[in-house]
């Protein structure tokens, strides 16, 4: 992105990504009870990420400025890295890394509510713009 393209916009929600990269990932498992288990937890470590993607895309929407520095994102970016960290070591022991079925659904549910709250921020869409009070 310029530095033209940087100070017209406010909206980043398509300069932020989650990806999946299948050739680095895979499952060892003693049988197909575990596994299915294993994949469960991976899905929801997968959505977990997408559910900071949209925290940051919010947070950069909520603090650019028209003339922000085109670093403003950094510290941004350095806080919801460690917070995510946080949260995904959470949901690993909390749910014993996903072999505790009931416990994951439930923090599953809660962090698929917590992406369809922020369903302004997905990789594709335009944030609704805040009404001015007149």
């Amino acid at each position: 992105m310029s530095n033209y393209e940087f100070m017209f916009s406010k909206n980043f929600n398509s300069k932020v990504t989650t990806t999946f990269n299948r050739n680095a990932s895979y499952i060892i498992a003693p049988d197909s009870i575990v596994s299915k288990k294993l994949l469960n937890f991976a899905q929801a470590e997968f959505d977990l990420a997408e559910l900071f993607a949209r925290k940051f895309r919010k947070s950069m929407y909520e603090n650019k400025k028209a003339f922000s520095d085109p670093s403003f994102y950094q510290k941004l970016y350095d806080n919801m890295q460690s917070e995510y960290a946080v949260k995904s070591s959470e949901l690993g022991q909390s749910t014993n890394m996903g072999m505790a079925e009931v416990r994951l659904q439930e923090q599953h549910v809660m962090i698929l509510s917590e992406i369809d709250d922020l369903r302004d921020f997905c990789k594709d869409c335009k944030p609704k713009r805040k009404k001015k009070d007149i």
